[in-house]
């Protein structure tokens, strides 16, 4: 009985074994990511921090200028083997996020319209943009135009 009581649990821990060498292979230099851009409804974008990222200038932080509407919500991760930030260079500054260790992640919502600057305080190669708008897309003019108007209408108008 000691016999099978010993193989059953040789057979169980070389089970766990297995499962614990699980080894994944991540690039050595990925494309920084930004999802979803800012659009009406939308609660919030990721900007994910890449391999080697020290390495990439404005390219670090995925799209720039990143283009967002107000109340977005932007978090940043750190997808890299070494500590960043996204510090705010705008004048006052709005956000510090700290020292980011690898896996870490820090939110912001932006409130109020405008452009901010930002950089990775640690390597200040690495910088950003955020434009925050009251909607993405331009609202249309409310002036009216003379190709709209009849061609008798729009003589009317330029000799009247």
């Amino acid at each position: 009985m000691f016999k099978k009581l010993h193989v059953g649990m040789a057979i169980v821990l070389a089970s766990f074994v297995s499962c614990s060498e699980n080894k994944t292979t991540v690039p050595a230099l990925q494309p920084p990511s930004v999802s979803p851009p800012g659009q009406p409804g939308s609660v919030g974008v990721t900007v994910t921090i890449p391999q080697g990222a020290t390495t990439m200038g404005a390219q670090a932080f995925g799209t720039n200028p990143l283009v967002i509407i107000k109340g977005t919500t932007v978090t940043w991760i750190n997808g890299d083997a070494v500590s960043h930030t996204a510090t705010s260079t705008s004048t006052p500054s709005v956000w510090d996020s700290g020292a980011l260790a690898p896996g870490e992640s820090f939110s912001f919502t932006f409130e109020t319209s405008g452009t901010y600057t930002y950089v990775c305080s640690i390597h200040p190669l690495m910088t950003g943009v955020i434009e925050v708008r009251e909607s993405v897309e331009p609202s249309p003019s409310p002036s009216p135009d003379e190709t709209n108007y009849p061609p008798d209408d729009v003589n009317n108008r330029r000799n009247g």
